[in-house]
């Protein structure tokens, strides 16, 4: 199993459109990481890419050592999986996944980093339901290229994506999704993806997961 990001690609290549199928899965956008690189972030098919329940993020709500990243999301996960297995079904539900062959030929898909979901959630949300402006994390993404700002009620919209429309076949189910970002060190962040409240949980709580991968531009 792999969970370094993609290798490098031209960034003239990508999608124009949040939604678009690209990449194994579906094109969310452009981030640049802590690290000063640009990435193409994409979400993996639901059907293949989502846990179709909810699971914890740890058996135990303690530390998940070097799973702090905000954005790095391939550095939460592999350090998830050094714990070795049964110990985060998060990262057990994604190395099945990618010890399994994958999905569509591709075996770096991750748990997302706290504000790679966020970023999943604006480009990409499923309802015509009022955001959430009383959040507990900051909804503003430094991360995302360009940088994005706090939600509003109206803003962001719902996606244009047919698919990721309620009752599309893409659509995020109207509940919490696991991100691999701990806070700050019993519990982990997640983001609902019906009107984008980002908080965060005990470890132990059950919520959705969806994996991505991403791709240096």
């Amino acid at each position: 199993m792999r969970l370094g990001r993609a290798a490098l690609m031209s960034r003239g290549s990508l999608p124009s459109i949040a939604g678009t199928p690209f990449g194994g899965g579906y094109y969310v956008g452009r981030l640049i990481g802590d690290d000063g690189v640009k990435y193409a972030l994409i979400v993996a098919p639901k059907a293949t890419g989502e846990w179709p329940n909810r699971l914890s993020y740890k058996l135990s709500s303690t530390s998940s050592a070097a799973a702090g990243s905000a954005w790095d999301g391939a550095a939460n996960s592999a350090a998830l999986v050094a714990a070795g297995v049964d110990v985060h079904p998060i990262a057990d539900f994604m190395m099945q996944v990618n010890n399994g062959g994958g999905i569509n030929g591709y075996t770096d898909w991750f748990i997302p980093a706290r504000y790679q979901l966020e970023m999943v959630y604006r480009n990409l949300k499923t309802s015509t339901a009022a955001n959430a402006t009383n959040s507990l994390g900051i909804t503003s993404n430094r991360f995302a290229d360009p940088n994005t700002p706090e939600y509003t009620a109206t803003n962001p919209a719902q996606t244009s994506a047919v698919q990721f429309q309620t009752g599309g076949s893409e659509a995020f189910v109207n509940d919490g999704y696991w991100s691999s970002t701990e806070y700050p060190t019993t519990e982990g962040w997640y983001q609902d993806m019906n009107a984008g409240y980002m908080s965060h949980l005990s470890k132990t709580s059950g919520l959705r997961c969806r994996l991505v991968r991403a791709i240096k531009i």
